[in-house]
């Protein structure tokens, strides 16, 4: 059988089957209980859940008016949420900020971090009439929990809200130089294509086991005068020093 519930009106027990036919309510009747209380009846389809779904790559807004990309799913102090970029294209993510999916909110910036290997926040997510998904945007297929590092020559994947799922090869691992401002090192660069509005969108590798493993977020680029030279935040290292754990 598919359900069951009280009918507290009709002081019955109502059993719903996938199929109602009598075999399975004789069935029924001989394994569970036979009474007078209970009345049968065919389902009429099954229960979903209509949480929307959070998937790397889809678009957030910050209440300081910044578009984001979601990055990849985690738990920080045994919380679970979100990650994406620290910097916004007008100003930089606060403590406390919330976030939107479309005009819902989702959470609070619990932690944030800009400059030396990061430019992250962790985004709590709270609004229960969202879900995490590892179901990346626009692609639809799944990304892994485990973290891998990709060395230089390797294909790897972005998955932002702007340009969507495009690829390159990285360049080097050990970026160091100033961004808008702020000073960075060990950043991940490579040539795929991206814009505004992809900051903390999903990096990933797919090596020939078909898997796609989680690398890092998405950044930006390095210098104005190498526009197509872009770059990522290890995913590795948002690990090491924020001890979040991928799920």
């Amino acid at each position: 059988f598919h359900a069951w519930w009280l009918d507290d009106s009709a002081n019955r027990i109502i059993v719903a089957f996938d199929e109602l036919t009598d075999e399975k309510i004789k069935i029924f009747k001989n394994i569970v209980i036979d009474s007078n209380a209970i009345v049968f009846t065919q389902a009429k389809g099954k229960a979903q859940n209509e949480a929307t779904l959070l998937k790397p790559g889809g678009k957030i807004t910050g209440e300081n008016g910044s578009n984001y990309s979601i990055g990849y799913a985690v738990e920080l102090n045994g919380g679970k949420g979100i990650l994406t970029s620290a910097h916004g294209s007008t100003r930089k993510v606060q403590a406390g900020q919330k976030f939107f999916y479309g005009s819902n909110e989702i959470g609070r910036c619990l932690k944030t971090e800009l400059g030396g290997s990061l430019d992250v926040s962790f985004v709590s997510v709270t609004n229960w009439n969202f879900f995490i998904s590892n179901t990346i945007e626009i692609i639809q297929r799944e990304l892994s929990t485990e973290i891998r590092y990709p060395s230089a020559g390797t294909i790897v994947f972005k998955a932002g809200a702007t340009t969507g799922v495009t690829s390159g090869t990285i360049l080097s691992t050990n970026y160091s130089g100033m961004i808008d401002g702020e000073i960075f090192s060990n950043l991940t660069t490579t040539n795929y294509n991206s814009a505004a509005g992809d900051s903390g969108g999903v990096v990933f590798y797919v090596p020939s086991d078909g898997i796609r493993y989680t690398v890092g977020i998405h950044k930006g680029g390095v210098d104005y005068d190498a526009p197509d030279v872009k770059s990522f935040v290890k995913a590795g290292e948002i690990r090491r020093l924020w001890g979040v754990e991928r799920v």
